[in-house]
């Protein structure tokens, strides 16, 4: 399992990807930030859940994205 400082620094490494996913669904500025904070949240509940740590992060984060929206 990731520990939180690992978490922050990839979660840092994918927000402007993050972003621009949760614009195109969105399609506001605000409703964009407000998804992502969602999928943070439920990323924060789901992380024991993540299998394959930092190398999967990027994808399974991004699959919380697009389902929060």
């Amino acid at each position: 399992m990731l520990t939180q400082g690992e978490f922050l620094r990839l979660l840092q490494e994918q927000e402007g990807r993050l972003y621009r996913i949760a614009m195109a669904i969105t399609g506001s500025d605000a409703d964009a930030w407000d998804a992502l904070q969602d999928a943070v949240e439920a990323a924060v509940r789901s992380l024991p859940e993540l299998q394959g740590g930092a190398d999967a992060f990027p994808s399974w984060i991004r699959r919380i994205v697009v389902k929060h929206p």
